[in-house]
């Protein structure tokens, strides 16, 4: 799935399965991630660590942004 900048993004995030989890998902990436930094270059930390968990929680495979654009640069 395409955004409206030619940006794929994974379409499990529009699953009911992974919608029925998102909030409870998001809590736990906060919760592992709440003393990190969230500068420059966050974002791979928390597409890591939001990786780990949907596969070792959930059984999800979820690929990040930069997974699925391996050209694109990401800050």
């Amino acid at each position: 799935m395409e955004d409206d900048c030619g940006i794929k993004n994974d379409p499990l995030e529009l699953t009911q399965q992974y919608l029925d989890i998102q909030s409870e998902l998001e809590a736990k990436i906060d919760a592992e991630l709440k003393d990190q930094f969230r500068g420059f270059g966050f974002c791979h930390t928390y597409w890591r660590v939001k990786k780990k968990i949907l596969k070792k929680d959930y059984g999800m495979k979820w690929e990040s942004p930069a997974d699925l654009n391996p050209n694109m640069c990401w800050d």
